[in-house]
């Protein structure tokens, strides 16, 4: 058991462990199928690949205002509308 003089070591990160989901924030220009085309706040078109995993808000649509949760690979973990 470790004391308050002697703390336990914190372990290695694992190197298997799921990247980090970074925020997003843009507009919904089109749905090509699993991919979400949107404009992010750079101006920049991005597709995000959604699965029946991804969290989407059902009201969606082209011109939406919209808030999302992206890994790196570019798959999208949740995309709502955004509150204005």
């Amino acid at each position: 058991l470790a004391s308050a003089d002697d703390p336990m070591p914190v372990p290695p990160k694992d190197p298997r462990a799921a990247p980090a989901a970074q925020p997003m924030k843009g507009e919904l220009l089109r749905i090509e199928g699993e991919y979400y085309v949107v404009k992010d706040v750079a101006g920049k078109e991005v597709r995000l690949q959604v699965s029946k995993d991804t969290v989407l808000d059902a009201r969606l649509k082209a011109g939406d205002k919209i808030d999302a949760q992206v890994l790196p690979d570019g798959r999208a973990l949740m995309i709502l509308k955004a509150l204005e």
